[in-house]
């Protein structure tokens, strides 16, 4: 422990100013001071055996065949025959072809908005922000949404790096490898995908005998996507100025807050379609 607060400071946390994460809110927890209480054993831990550790072996956790977790998230993913809603297989061009005009195929957040939204898709910045309780410790992410009627696709950018883990196993590996660079789905289909890789996860931080750290629990990564959000519907900062805002130094910007609750009847498509670029 005194390696650890020799990493972060050895000093009064509570005083440190919160760190900003490409966000316009603060979380109310830095990642210094979630790491801390993990180890100590702090509301975000779990109780362990002497030494900080699980023993995968009085926890009866035997590895497990990921042939099963790998087929369906394929199955999620994959472009097949079967029906598409029409409006579905444009959204997913337009996503393609804005990644592949951007260097190296990775497109910014902002970037991939302002071009969907010029395309006339109801593209937005969501910023979702949640306190910790019952066991899930406070956060908060950013993603891109596009709603087309009464259906809200999500769009994240950067989807394989929210699931990595510290010595994953072989198999985890293979799972982390069937998820889709881009992902484009429905909230349905965004819940299936984070209980298989949380499920998966957790086997395999037993196997190797550590502990669930708490931003890697299904109940945090649920809440990344699927949390209360802002929606940011104007996200021209100032790399993108307009014609009619050459004098103006504050960007004027349309936000709501929606919570999750109120729009899970959103989902009302059977599609199970999600694009892989």
């Amino acid at each position: 422990m005194a390696i650890l607060h020799r990493l972060i400071g050895n000093h009064d946390r509570r005083q440190q100013p919160q760190p900003i994460f490409g966000s316009e809110h603060s979380p109310d927890e830095c990642l210094s001071e979630m790491v801390v209480d993990f180890f100590e054993g702090g509301e975000c831990g779990s109780s362990s055996p002497a030494g900080g550790f699980f023993d995968a072996t009085e926890m009866n956790v035997e590895e497990t065949d990921c042939t099963a977790a790998v087929g369906e998230i394929r199955r999620m993913v994959a472009l097949n025959d079967g029906y598409v809603e029409p409006y579905r297989e444009l959204l997913v061009g337009d996503v393609m072809e804005a990644a592949a005009s951007s260097s190296n195929g990775d497109v910014s957040r902002r970037r991939l908005v302002m071009i969907l939204r010029e395309l006339h898709h109801d593209a937005a910045i969501c910023k979702t922000k949640w306190g910790g309780s019952h066991g899930v410790a406070a956060g908060d992410y950013e993603f891109v949404d596009v709603v087309s009627g009464k259906i809200r696709y999500l769009i994240d950018t950067n989807f394989p790096a929210q699931f990595e883990i510290t010595r994953p196993t072989i198999q985890y590996t293979e799972i982390l490898k069937s998820l889709p660079l881009i992902f484009i789905g429905t909230t349905e289909e965004l819940k299936k995908i984070v209980r298989i890789m949380c499920d998966a996860a957790k086997r395999s931080l037993n196997l190797t005998n550590l502990i669930v750290p708490p931003w890697r629990k299904n109940g945090y990564m649920q809440n990344k996507w699927l949390g209360p959000y802002r929606q940011t519907v104007n996200p021209i900062s100032d790399k993108f100025p307009t014609s009619t805002s050459k004098n103006t130094t504050h960007w004027q910007v349309k936000c709501r807050w929606i919570g999750f609750d109120a729009t899970s009847s959103m989902e009302l498509n059977d599609n199970t379609f999600v694009y892989v670029i």
